[in-house]
């Protein structure tokens, strides 16, 4: 059996150009314990950019507005017994309010703010480091840390 799914993912940048990272659930089945990008699947028929304001204010406790796509990518992996392929979309989001206390759900167990430098040191899978280096140097990302 095979199955595809639409998830969106948001950079969320703090003042001085760190990026918000949330680090999954160290009992989650998928990728226990690793630091991502907040976000996650949005429902079927689910405007992306609406799945992670939802997703968002779920996860994390935060009400974001969702400013502009910056990539999207692919991939194919097995889970829950089938395979998967997921579409997942970035984007650059800022928060509502940046003194939003960030209040995390079950499904994630610690957050951070980190460079990009940081992010793309820590160890990870192929395809979210080379997913990083693009969102890094997209003109608005570089326009955004720039200004800070």
């Amino acid at each position: 059996m095979t199955y595809q799914k639409v998830s969106a993912s948001a950079v969320v940048l703090s003042k001085d150009g760190k990026v918000l990272m949330v680090r999954r659930s160290l009992d989650d089945e998928f990728l226990p314990g690793i630091f991502e990008l907040p976000g996650g699947g949005t429902d079927f028929m689910e405007d992306p950019a609406d799945g992670l304001k939802r997703e968002l204010r779920e996860e994390c406790g935060i009400k974001v507005n969702v400013l502009h796509p910056l990539t999207a990518f692919s991939f194919k992996m097995p889970h829950e017994g089938v395979e998967k392929h997921t579409v997942e979309i970035i984007y650059l989001c800022e928060m509502v309010d940046e003194k939003q206390p960030i209040k995390l759900s079950f499904e994630h167990c610690d957050y951070k703010w980190a460079t990009f430098e940081e992010i793309l040191k820590t160890p990870d899978n192929k395809v979210f480091t080379e997913m990083i280096k693009v969102v890094k140097d997209h003109p608005l990302i570089q326009s955004q840390i720039s200004i800070s």
